[in-house]
């Protein structure tokens, strides 16, 4: 999956106050990173501020004089422009993501039109802010949030849903008197009682059981201080499965 130039733009800080010059480097590190266009032209350039529509800058005019400044900025050739290569290295350095990364950013903001609550959007927000920085342990706690959340709001949608969420925890946990009645109550109950309770009920499949058992198990280790070291693969891992199999399943 590429990120699009609208998806790239809202990583950088504030993006439409940037200079002229900035826009024009930056909208120019995309198109050679992220759509492989070596030698770059004004209506490439053109094409991109079309996309997050804003008026695009004089682009004939600044790759003239960027090219033309000491030292210069872009090099130019027969078959177009391309940044200087210090300029790319940093442009690099802050916004290079791999590509993994950028696959797992674009998938969560692609959930964006799925999530209903302002709770979720913050929870996938911050996924995304600790993911970028490549905080690990706080983007699983946070795509763990995110999951939990959404399963809260998922059963308390349905009446039935919480009917045969209250009959099985009963059933499973006799001597406790928990019951959910609305997203609050879910702060009474141990969230490995919650996912036991939804095998037990049949709202989720032992697959998906046993996928939040291990995902909470992981969570759970990141969450507390430890010498274990937690890897950007992991994370992809934690961060997909939750994401494909509860988020974007139980809808």
């Amino acid at each position: 999956m590429i990120e699009s130039f609208q998806q790239f733009s809202e990583r950088v800080p504030s993006f439409d106050d940037l200079s002229p010059t900035d826009k024009i480097t930056h909208a120019a590190w995309y198109l050679h990173s992220r759509k492989g266009i070596e030698s770059i032209s004004t209506s490439d350039l053109n094409e991109c501020f079309s996309q997050i529509h804003i008026t695009p800058p004089h682009t004939s005019v600044y790759l003239k004089r960027l090219a033309e400044r000491k030292p210069p900025t872009f090099l130019r050739s027969k078959a177009g422009y391309r940044l200087e290569g210090k300029v790319r290295k940093s442009i690099e350095a802050k916004f290079g993501e791999s590509s993994s990364t950028v696959v797992i950013s674009v998938l969560l903001r692609g959930l964006s039109d799925q999530i209903s609550t302002p709770e979720e959007r913050l929870f996938l927000a911050e996924t995304l802010k600790c993911y970028s920085v490549h905080a690990f342990r706080a983007s699983i706690v946070m795509a763990w949030n995110l999951a939990y959340s959404h399963i809260e709001s998922w059963i308390i949608g349905d009446p039935d849903k919480i009917k045969r969420f209250n009959i099985s925890y009963e059933a499973k946990f006799l001597k406790r008197q928990e019951r959910v009645s609305d997203q609050d109550s879910f702060s009474e109950f141990k969230e490995f009682d919650v996912i036991e309770t939804l095998a037990h009920a049949k709202l989720i499949s032992k697959n998906v059981s046993e996928l939040l058992k291990e995902k909470l198990k992981r969570r759970n280790a990141a969450a507390h201080p430890s010498l274990i070291e937690i890897t950007q693969a992991q994370t992809d891992d934690i961060i997909t499965d939750l994401v494909n199999n509860v988020v974007a399943k139980l809808g």
